[in-house]
């Protein structure tokens, strides 16, 4: 080897051994081995965090070098590890092998601290296929994976642990639709808690906002499902979050604090979750005073006809009030409209969620008793969502 090689060789070798684990930023990581192959690391101001660690997102890109800096907001709010591999893309399965196995030898050797049982991954596309390969080698320690624009490898054998949540990310005409749909038959008959949203388009990755709402339901449910997690760390993880929801609620951003919550509050395992009561109260005091803070009267009413409408706002503090708003609109036919359209829209949501495992035929009511609103208020604002359901449902069901 020529001498300048050599030198370069050395020194970036050496590099490989000097890693400040500091919160922030830092990109161009040489792996061990083969220091060519990089890698990039975001941790967030919680680290090194509480033994034994801070869970980890791994992501990879299908032209590599993956986006850290998307997920920072959500990574210093959660406390995850943020992993990008760099050289993982789209091309042979074996490369994007290697380069996840000495990026994890890299972390290893170099001492990064994270949870042994909080892993999760995330990528589009191809970097999707690259991620649910890496769930699968090790699924004790994974907890979750969001895949976007891709259906997994679960239809040639590469199944994924039944305790991990998996969410799926894509567009209406995506041509992978059908590997997604078998993926998710697979993995439910597993016993994988699971989550398919569809958006607009063909081969689509969403919004930001798309993808950190999987992100969020991926975590929360990988935190109440792994079998294999430290009861501290579970306590801890679910304490901090209904802390985080209770400060969302006294600095008035009820949006936030009632989106939060009712994710947790609408999955199967809320049940398990150490702080259901303080989560439900929660959502129900951000709930009615969302609808109480609306100064637009279609949307003062819309809320209000929500929240007295579900079952689960009976035990609610203001339920009273928020009956008032709606005690005089019969008066105006377009707000009656608005308000029983909530109603129905009520009963659609909640028999979309229950029916999400169910047969066809079952999901196919859903899509009739959304087209129902459509057809009888189609100028309310639940009727949009209805149509967005109804669209998603189509897709889902190849209709």
């Amino acid at each position: 080897m020529p001498p300048f090689r050599l030198f370069v060789l050395l020194i970036t070798t050496a590099a490989v051994m000097a890693i400040d684990w500091a919160p922030g930023y830092q990109e161009k990581l040489p792996s061990v081995d083969e220091p060519e192959r990089t890698y990039r690391a975001y941790l967030p101001p919680q680290y090194p965090g509480e033994a034994p660690g801070l869970p980890i997102l791994f992501l990879s890109s299908p032209d590599g070098n993956p986006d850290l800096k998307e997920y920072q907001a959500w990574s210093d709010r959660q406390g995850v590890i943020l992993i990008g591999i760099d050289s993982s893309k789209n091309g042979p399965r074996d490369n994007n092998i290697r380069a996840q196995e000495l990026v994890l030898k890299t972390l290893a050797q170099e001492k990064l601290v994270f949870h042994p049982h909080l892993w999760f991954s995330s990528g589009g596309s191809g970097g999707a296929q690259s991620s649910w390969l890496l769930a699968s080698r090790y699924e004790r320690n994974f907890a979750g994976i969001l895949m976007v624009a891709q259906g997994g490898w679960a239809h040639e054998g590469f199944t994924l642990g039944k305790h991990l949540a998996i969410a799926w990310l894509h567009g209406k005409d995506d041509p992978i639709v059908r590997f997604v749909a078998d993926g998710e038959r697979i993995q439910k008959g597993l016993g994988n808690p699971t989550k398919r949203v569809v958006i607009p388009g063909e081969h689509v990755f969403g919004s930001n906002a798309q993808r950190v709402e999987l992100l969020e339901w991926i975590f929360i449910t990988g935190v109440l499902n792994q079998p294999y997690l430290d009861a501290p760390t579970r306590g801890r993880l679910t304490a901090a979050q209904a802390e985080r929801l209770q400060a969302q609620l006294e600095k008035g951003e009820f949006a936030a604090c009632r989106s939060e919550a009712e994710t947790v509050i609408g999955m199967p395992l809320f049940a398990k979750h150490p702080h259901a009561k303080a989560i439900l109260t929660c959502w129900q005091a951000a709930v009615a005073a969302e609808a109480l803070a609306a100064t637009e009267p279609r949307l003062r009413v819309r809320l209000a006809a929500e929240a007295s409408a579900d079952p689960r706002m009976r035990s609610a503090s203001k339920a009273k009030e928020l009956k008032d708003i709606l005690s005089d609109v019969r008066k105006d036919k377009d707000l009656n409209a608005e308000a029983q359209a909530a109603k129905m829209w009520v009963s659609v949501r909640a028999a979309e969620q229950d029916t999400r495992s169910k047969a066809k035929g079952v999901r196919m009511d859903v899509a009739k008793a959304a087209f129902a609103i459509v057809n009888r208020y189609p100028n309310t604002l639940a009727a949009a969502d209805a149509q967005k359901l109804i669209d998603s449902l189509r897709a889902e069901l190849g209709e």
